[in-house]
């Protein structure tokens, strides 16, 4: 039987004599999650100032489509280009968080943006990825979000790169050193060949599964579940956490609903709602109350702190969490076909 752990958010106390410690590559990996996730909050929130002085003076941001603003900018050419294109939105523009991934001195963050412009509405998806400098500034490599997984293909396939067709006419190539140009040996067409991801570990949440580690992801799954099942293929760590967990009987009647076997589950826990406040497949809505909550708190470091303080660390563990949500409230986002 898997080992089941409990999803808690805590404050350690620690006396001298007890205290862990803690490796080189953790410390590296708490200092990048903490000025990545501080740069990002100040981007989305507009506090031009803080992220300004947390980017190195080689930061350049690279637009990628086929739109006319299209290119590269740097910090200055930047600002002017939004304060231009900020007179084409008729509404606001939105960003959702969705999840980190930190390794050492790099960070990829998943996230969604949304507005409404003079053409009608826009929901976009970026995979964006961070790097720390030496100086521990950050240098930010884009890479487009389906191209990101491509990545982690590569390290499901236990290959070292990914071959796309996609990146031609963009600057992207000429701007992400890592993605290296070749012609194919078949077709002498030009390719790109992305670098695999390699994650140490991967943390999922799921829908249901039983405590052997047996995980099930929604048959009429979309984007982010078929994601959830590459990256637990991409690495030999993965740890899951669940909304409910299953009986063995019923797995035994339903094994054709596995799509994450146990053989590469390491430990699963139980955590209701462990989405919130995005959304689960099957399960629940997003929450938009929620979310406009988090978005104004991210407009300066105190609200934020005390957003952390409300949610996070007075709420110690997931069930604080919740009950601080309501569950008045979080059952209003359950779909309709979950409360037959």
């Amino acid at each position: 039987m898997k080992k089941r752990i409990i999803l808690l958010f805590t404050i350690a106390i620690i006396s001298c004599d007890s205290k862990p410690v803690k490796s080189q590559q953790e410390i590296i990996s708490e200092q990048t999650k903490e000025i990545v996730l501080k740069a990002f909050n100040a981007q989305v929130s507009g506090n031009v100032e803080l992220w300004k002085s947390l980017l190195s003076d080689k930061y350049t941001y690279t637009l990628n489509g086929q739109l006319d603003i299209s290119k590269s900018y740097n910090w200055n050419e930047l600002m002017k280009m939004q304060a231009d294109f900020g007179k084409r939105i008729k509404g606001t523009v939105g960003v959702d968080f969705h999840e980190i991934i930190v390794d050492r001195n790099k960070a990829v963050v998943f996230a969604t943006g949304k507005m409404e412009g003079v053409g009608g509405k826009y929901e976009n998806d970026y995979a964006i990825k961070y790097e720390l400098d030496e100086k521990g500034k950050l240098k930010i490599i884009n890479y487009p979000e389906l191209l990101s997984i491509d990545r982690f293909r590569a390290s499901q396939e236990n290959i070292d790169f990914w071959p796309a067709s996609g990146l031609g006419g963009t600057d992207i190539v000429k701007l992400n050193k890592n993605i290296k140009s070749f012609k194919s040996p078949i077709s002498k067409k030009l390719l790109h060949a992305l670098p695999a991801a390699k994650p140490d570990t991967v943390i999922i949440h799921a829908l249901a599964g039983d405590n052997f580690g047996n995980i099930i992801v929604p048959s009429y799954k979309n984007m982010a579940q078929s994601l959830d099942i590459i990256l637990s293929r991409s690495c030999d760590n993965v740890i899951i956490s669940l909304e409910k967990i299953v009986s063995d009987n019923f797995m035994k009647k339903h094994p054709h609903l596995v799509e994450i076997p146990s053989h590469r589950v390491k430990a699963v826990c139980l955590a209701p709602f462990g989405s919130h406040p995005t959304s689960m497949l099957g399960r629940y809505s997003d929450d938009s109350k929620h979310w406009k909550e988090y978005m104004k708190a991210c407009e300066n470091f105190a609200d934020f702190k005390k957003y952390i303080n409300k949610y996070i660390i007075s709420a110690k563990g997931n069930d604080g969490y919740l009950n601080k949500i309501g569950g008045a409230h979080l059952s209003s986002l359950l779909q309709v076909d979950t409360q037959k």
